[in-house]
């Protein structure tokens, strides 16, 4: 895998009278590229649950499509690090 995925939102949703959980899961490549998408876990799907199975929980809803965004991205060539020659 050329790229890391992390949990970068985690919260009760919506703040004032929360349904769900919506949890964010953001991947960066090895050139730099990232994607970010969020998916909600209703409260009823995760009681008795902890944190990490929530997640995983969510991870389920997106993994297809997030995981397929994130191959495309890490096989774009970077720009990052090539010499740049402007026009005059």
């Amino acid at each position: 895998m050329s790229y890391e995925i992390r949990v970068v939102r985690f919260e009760l949703y919506p703040r004032d009278e929360p349904t769900c959980y919506c949890v964010g899961f953001e991947g960066k490549t090895v050139s730099g590229r990232q994607h970010y998408v969020d998916t909600q876990v209703p409260l009823a799907d995760a009681k008795g649950l902890d944190e990490e199975a929530i997640a995983a929980l969510a991870w389920e809803n997106v993994k297809e499509a997030f995981t397929a965004q994130m191959e495309a991205l890490a096989a774009k060539a970077s720009i990052l690090g090539t010499v740049f020659i402007p026009d005059k």
